[in-house]
């Protein structure tokens, strides 16, 4: 019997599409008021901010940085003066996506569940330490779980395999000891896979994967 649980946290432990789009609207809107700007000048500017990040940095735990996006933004811009507004933009995005977020169904029951009945759990996940210990702090997680680790702490996002050597690193177990629940079937799945750890696949509503819950009741963890 495999008993340890590694879950991912974005789109898996709740949905995050749109409620990450709920709070750009409203950090450009906070922008926009800072810079003398129009909502739609803001995105288009938040966009290109975001691609240039990527093109230098994607794979990597930083590229999924709200702050760098930002940072990037002034520059572009020729806004350096607005330098001392980049932090409160940032936290006033993920301020608006962690008190719009509800965690998914059954996303309790799964860590409660497996906690009583297997073992231990941690998170794996692609974002920065901070943000990402922030969701986890507002929304009750850090009682529920025995380890994080998050792609800013490693070489690469997954699927590489870093972040999963972490993972087992930081729980003192084996590959063989493990699962894997995400909502990518090429990161999550991918990183799983590398490592010949089953895999099951969070119903995001695209018609694929399961509930948490149909989850948690096909590895015996909730009733």
């Amino acid at each position: 019997m495999r008993t340890t649980l590694l879950v991912d946290l974005d789109d898996t432990l709740y949905a995050y599409a749109d409620v990450e789009a709920r709070a750009r609207l409203v950090v450009a809107a906070k922008i926009a008021e800072d810079l003398a700007l129009d909502v739609p000048a803001v995105e288009r500017a938040f966009a290109a901010a975001r691609a240039a990040v990527k093109a230098r940095i994607d794979g990597r735990g930083s590229a999924h940085s709200r702050l760098l996006y930002f940072h990037e933004m002034i520059h572009a811009l020729g806004r350096f003066d607005a330098l001392p507004k980049v932090r409160a933009w940032d936290r006033a995005f993920w301020g608006a996506l962690v008190e719009g977020a509800t965690l998914r169904p059954g996303a309790v029951e799964l860590l409660e569940g497996w906690r009583a009945h297997r073992g231990k759990i941690a998170i794996v996940s692609d974002l920065t330490l901070e943000i990402q210990l922030w969701k986890i702090e507002a929304w009750g997680l850090a009682p529920r779980v025995d380890a994080l680790v998050v792609s800013e702490e490693v070489p690469a996002d997954k699927p590489s395999k870093h972040p999963m050597e972490l993972a087992f690193a930081r729980l003192g177990v084996a590959a063989s000891d493990c699962v894997m629940v995400g909502d990518s079937d090429d990161k999550d799945g991918g990183a799983a896979r590398a490592f010949d750890v089953p895999f099951f696949l969070v119903d995001t509503g695209h018609g694929r994967g399961q509930s948490l819950g149909a989850i948690g009741r096909e590895l015996g963890v909730i009733s």
